[in-house]
């Protein structure tokens, strides 16, 4: 689990830095020219841009350099009047990272290409998906390679925000930051049938296969125990 946030840290940060060298303010807000142009929305994509790639330094750092010194910093943090609730998982976060940092050290730099190719596809897919929703369902939608590269850049802005919403996954919020930074190639009349469709592909239907899936799961489990008494 840590490797896996440290390769999607990795992924936004990377690439949303060339989209910016490529295309600027457009990549966060339509229409935006410069940074004095962002408004609160792009305010937001960047403290959430700098909020990830500094927690993502500091548990690639901690993974492949001083996991040591990771253990004692989350210790150092549980110690805190207002973390004590979370002290205990603190700790264990602390632990595993010596675990981890002695398995991730074994391995090849094929086997860190691969993970990361892995982790490009999965992600660029889902964002893709996105894509094609709008082409396939927006009356005259362009799809010519800078429209399609300056979509799939604002799309994946626009997850960077989703990901740090309250709501779990970031439902409701999904929703709402779409149509702003998607106005340019969404109407409104239809940005929220598209954000329902794209969220159910990439999100709720993992939640109803993860509903009829892990109650038998955990059957099957306890009935192991069982059988093992």
């Amino acid at each position: 689990v840590i490797y896996t946030v440290v390769l999607d840290v990795f992924f936004f940060i990377f690439t949303l830095f060339l989209y910016y060298l490529f295309l600027g303010p457009k990549m966060i807000q339509p229409g935006a020219e410069g940074l004095s142009d962002l408004g609160k929305l792009g305010n937001t994509f960047l403290l959430a841009y700098g909020f990830m790639a500094a927690y993502g330094f500091l548990f690639f750092y901690g993974l492949f350099f001083r996991p040591q010194w990771v253990r004692s910093f989350f210790h150092y943090l549980s110690k805190w009047k207002w973390l004590k609730k979370f002290k205990e998982s603190l700790s264990n976060l602390g632990d595993d990272f010596i675990v981890a940092s002695k398995e991730m050290n074994t391995k090849s730099w094929g086997f860190h290409l691969k993970a990361f190719m892995a982790t490009f596809c999965a992600w660029s897919s889902r964002f893709l998906l996105l894509s094609c929703l709008i082409v396939s369902l927006v009356q005259f939608a362009e799809y010519d390679f800078q429209t399609m590269f300056t979509r799939h850049a604002r799309i994946e802005s626009m997850f960077v925000i989703m990901a740090f919403s309250p709501t779990p996954g970031g439902s409701g919020i999904a929703e709402v930051v779409f149509g702003n930074f998607l106005s340019d190639y969404v109407p409104a009349g239809i940005s929220v049938i598209i954000a329902f469709l794209w969220r159910l592909l990439t999100y709720y239907s993992y939640l109803i296969a993860g509903a009829i899936v892990i109650p038998n799961w955990i059957r099957k489990l306890i009935n192991h125990r069982k059988n093992l008494k």
